[in-house]
């Protein structure tokens, strides 16, 4: 297993743990009586769920060269939201039987959720782009200090000539 492979997975780990403990701190503040809530729960869980997963679908299936490609990144995520988006609109347009305060209640709760996560995604891919052209930097850097190591061997190289003839 190669260090990328191993840091996704890590990385992986800490997400799954991190969602069930969100969830678990999430679900004893839960009012069980309020279906609103428990509503919102499920949404919230459906997502972290997802994104649990996924990040778990990518260890096991996705090429190591393509971990750090931002592009491959971006068009996961946009795969994420869509079938997210797509299970929230299922779910909130098959509700029966609640107030219309209800629905506005549940609807400006997924609004803000939708908010969330692309601020979320905002932040991932400003933190992923960094990261990336930090890592091209260091390579250029590694690769000028080669290069001046080089340089400096040859220098004294030649004094040596010259000190010989």
């Amino acid at each position: 297993m190669t260090k990328d492979k191993k840091e996704w997975l890590k990385t992986s780990i800490i997400i799954i743990i991190l969602s069930l403990v969100f969830l678990v701190f999430k679900y004893n503040k839960l009012d069980t009586g309020s279906f609103i809530q428990v509503f919102n729960f499920k949404t919230l869980a459906i997502l972290l769920g997802i994104v649990s997963l996924s990040t778990l679908v990518v260890f096991f299936f996705v090429d190591e060269k393509r971990y750090k490609d931002t592009k491959s990144v971006f068009v996961y995520m946009v795969i994420l939201m869509i079938l997210f988006s797509a299970i929230s609109y299922f779910r909130y347009k098959n509700l029966t039987g609640l107030s219309q305060d209800d629905l506005l209640i549940i609807e400006n709760d997924l609004k803000k959720m939708f908010i969330n996560l692309g601020i979320y995604m905002f932040a991932f891919f400003g933190t992923m782009l960094m990261l990336s052209k930090n890592d091209k930097v260091a390579e250029e850097i590694e690769a000028e200090k080669e290069e001046a190591k080089k340089n400096m061997k040859k220098i004294k190289g030649n004094k040596k000539k010259k000190k010989k003839k």
